[in-house]
């Protein structure tokens, strides 16, 4: 069928463990594992497209999966948990542009694993779109390009602070001097228009 499928392994040989089924992945998925290790959260999407996508959680010791009640429309590029194993983050675009199709106005999302709830906390500048984007204690660091509706860099990238217990922002640094994103180069009829820049990125989070 084409589907991903997740096997646990015997290290170091990689070895699938014996008489354990493997689990579908499905097309294609984002995953986080729980701080303490036992859990393995996964949005999984059926079809090369970003529709009908669904989070999932596998208990890691009994290899068991079940599914949530979130629904996705769309892709993210990450899920975190919170450092505490009590919530999930991630980034989704909650509109498109409409003569390109490129996603917009990208918002922070919170699932509360005890409860199965669901919220908003905070929405990004439409402006704004985020590569990256790691949890250090009660803050979660954003990466990003201040992008146009064409898909151009408008500027060097940025970094949000958002404070995840106030769901504020509570600074933006522009990191000057550093091109990211894609841009438009002088015509060339032998060369592609456009660059992509994407700068090697690196986290220090027990630095901060």
């Amino acid at each position: 069928s084409g589907a991903l499928r997740a096997y646990p392994v015997e290290l170091p040989s990689l070895t699938p463990l014996a008489g354990v089924q493997p689990i579908s992945l499905q097309h294609h998925f984002r995953q986080a594992l729980s701080p303490d290790g036992r859990t393995l959260a996964a949005i999984l999407w059926p079809t090369d497209s970003s529709a009908g996508g669904k989070l999932h959680f596998i208990d890691v010791p009994s290899w068991t999966m079940t599914a949530s009640s979130v629904q996705l429309d769309s892709g993210v590029e990450r899920i975190e948990f919170a450092p505490d194993g009590s919530a999930l983050y991630w980034l989704k675009p909650t509109t498109f542009d409409s003569a390109h199709g490129t996603p917009r106005s990208y918002a922070l999302y919170r699932y509360a694993v005890a409860t199965g709830g669901l919220s908003e906390i905070l929405r990004l500048p439409p402006s704004f779109m985020p590569y990256e984007h790691r949890i250090f204690g009660d803050r979660l660091a954003i990466y990003g390009v201040p992008t146009s509706n064409r898909s151009l860099a408008e500027g060097p990238p940025q970094l949000y602070l958002v404070d995840l217990a106030r769901s504020t922002v509570t600074s933006v640094t522009t990191l000057s001097g550093i091109r990211a994103g894609q841009v438009e180069r002088a015509s060339d009829p032998d060369r592609w228009p456009w660059l992509y820049l994407r700068p090697g990125l690196a986290w220090d989070l027990p630095r901060q």
